[in-house]
């Protein structure tokens, strides 16, 4: 009896800390300093946040200032960068810039729509 009552506690006490954890999400800030395509609409220069959905196949563009946000569909998940880190990648071309992959430390890429033909690429540190 006193052993079922002390996991019981120990379950009102944990539960709550385990849920957190499953549904924190899973999003990453940088400092975009040129203005890109995203989800098919073109967005200035600025911090945002890149935040995946509970189901990993949507990412949500979020400007901190301005509070837009554009959602874009993953294409594909493909594998973790070397050193783990936080960082988001566009192709390039020209002087347009198209978000096309995004590294969330701890979980493998997300790609998402690229440019559209030849290009190259363009990397920007993010912080979570």
């Amino acid at each position: 009896m006193k052993r079922d009552l002390l996991a019981g506690f120990a379950m009102l006490v944990f539960v709550p800390f385990w849920g957190t954890v499953q549904v924190a999400p899973m999003a990453v800030l940088a400092d975009i300093t040129f203005e890109f395509h995203v989800g098919g609409r073109v967005l200035p220069a600025g911090t945002y946040e890149f935040k995946v959905d509970d189901k990993q196949d949507m990412v949500s563009v979020t400007n901190t200032k301005t509070r837009n946000t554009v959602v874009a569909p993953v294409l594909t998940r493909i594998s973790q960068r070397s050193g783990n880190e936080a960082q988001v990648v566009f192709d390039k071309v020209q002087d347009r810039s198209y978000l096309s992959e995004l590294y969330v430390p701890g979980i493998d890429g997300f790609h998402l729509t690229g440019a559209p033909g030849p290009h190259t690429h363009v990397s920007v540190k993010a912080r979570k």
